[in-house]
């Protein structure tokens, strides 16, 4: 008797497997498809079903080879074609997901519903919108849950309602364009400054064709508000547009980049909202933790010396509260943070200081790594002593 093992040459065996199942008329059916394949023809990012689907035959049982009889095909989807029926399936069956598939899902989604949020809000503080890793974290302290069946944009609008109740934000307001004939738009404004007391105007718009347009800041809460106001006067030719679905404060923005300010400060203010935003939500971080983290990230002197004072004041430490620089658009005015101490009541005043030799040589100490020169150490300077400094810093670098 023979003592080889004989092998079947009739199997074609099926690895990397992923099951697509669907109970119909009484009967199972599945089919094998790739990995991940499945999750991307339903989201639309693989259209080649060839790609999806490892044959193209319907089973009772993938893991026997069970085939699905023919008559059990016609009685559930009324044809024996297995490509058509295979289809069927995998468009309304149940999806086999693994571990790490499901746990790559919810974190593109917790990603997704971060990003959301982040272009929807803004900080009432300082009228910025927050960075998306900021609102990773919020959403992280919060505990919060994310749910695969569900859209982002719902649950992102859940997650703002969370949020507001652990930290400064709010919804940013919507930039609307309402158009109407010059006779008609008067009315409108009225009636929308009247059931909106919080809409602002922010400037009137004149084709010259006998139809303007208003361009109004309100909030998302207020919009169908004005939609049923402006749908009244739709056979007077008035028409409704969104224009911008996340206004940022202008203000607060100004104050980090114009005046010929570099995009890094804007990015400091923003960091450095970020840092302050975390002192408040734990108290527990050192001032030296913050400087250090602030430090870490690139941030400039006035900012690591910034995060160290929003944290010592979340711990009560009101005395290393006040090393930190004044917040731009605060009581205290427009701050500078290449110039220690440089604060200025109006906006004029802030866009001029950058066009100040004290300034200019601040950069350039600012790329060496030297400490800032204070307004009294320049002013204390001689014109010679002024000119001196500039030469030799534009040498430097």
């Amino acid at each position: 008797m023979s003592r080889a093992i004989s092998m079947p040459v009739t199997q074609v065996r099926l690895t990397n497997v992923a099951i697509v199942k669907l109970k119909k008329a009484g009967k199972r059916f599945e089919i094998a498809c790739y990995k991940n394949m499945a999750l991307n023809w339903r989201n639309g990012v693989e259209t080649d079903i060839g790609e999806v689907l490892q044959t193209d035959s319907v089973f009772a049982n993938v893991s026997k080879g069970v085939v699905a009889k023919d008559a059990d095909l016609l009685k559930a989807f009324g044809t024996t074609d297995h490509a058509a029926c295979a289809l069927k399936i995998l468009n309304s069956g149940q999806l086999q997901v693994s571990d790490k598939e499901r746990a790559a899902q919810l974190e593109t989604m917790f990603h997704d519903i971060a990003t959301i949020v982040a272009s929807k809000t803004i900080n009432p503080e300082s009228g910025r919108p927050y960075p998306v890793a900021v609102i990773e974290r919020a959403m992280s302290d919060a505990h919060v849950s994310v749910r695969a069946e569900k859209a982002a944009k719902m649950q992102a609008l859940e997650v703002i309602r969370v949020l507001q109740e652990r930290i400064p934000i709010e919804r940013a307001r919507l930039r609307i364009r309402v158009a109407a004939p010059l006779e008609v738009l008067p009315f409108l404004e009225a009636a929308i400054a009247e059931a909106v007391p919080s809409a602002e105007v922010e400037r009137t718009e004149n084709s010259g064709d006998g139809i303007a347009a208003l361009i109004v800041l309100i909030l998302p809460a207020s919009y169908r508000v004005v939609e049923d106001l402006v749908t009244a006067k739709l056979d007077m030719g008035a028409a409704l547009t969104v224009v911008d679905q996340g206004v940022a404060d202008a203000g607060g923005a100004a104050a980090a980049s114009s005046g010929g300010a570099s995009a890094a400060d804007a990015g400091d203010a923003i960091i450095g909202d970020a840092l302050r935003l975390r002192a408040s939500m734990e108290g527990s971080v050192s001032p030296d933790a913050a400087a250090a983290e602030a430090a870490g990230m690139g941030l400039s002197r006035v900012y690591v010396a910034g995060a160290a004072a929003a944290a010592a004041a979340a711990a009560g430490g009101a005395a290393a509260a006040e090393a930190g620089p004044p917040a731009a658009g605060s009581a205290g005015g427009f701050a500078c943070t290449k110039c220690a101490g440089a604060g200025f009541a109006t906006r004029e005043a802030y866009r001029e200081h950058f066009r100040s030799d004290w300034h200019r040589v601040n950069l350039k100490r600012g790329m060496r790594k030297l400490e800032p020169l204070s307004e009294a150490e320049w002013t204390g300077l001689s014109d010679e002593e002024r000119a001196r400094a500039m030469i030799s810093e534009d040498a430097a670098s």
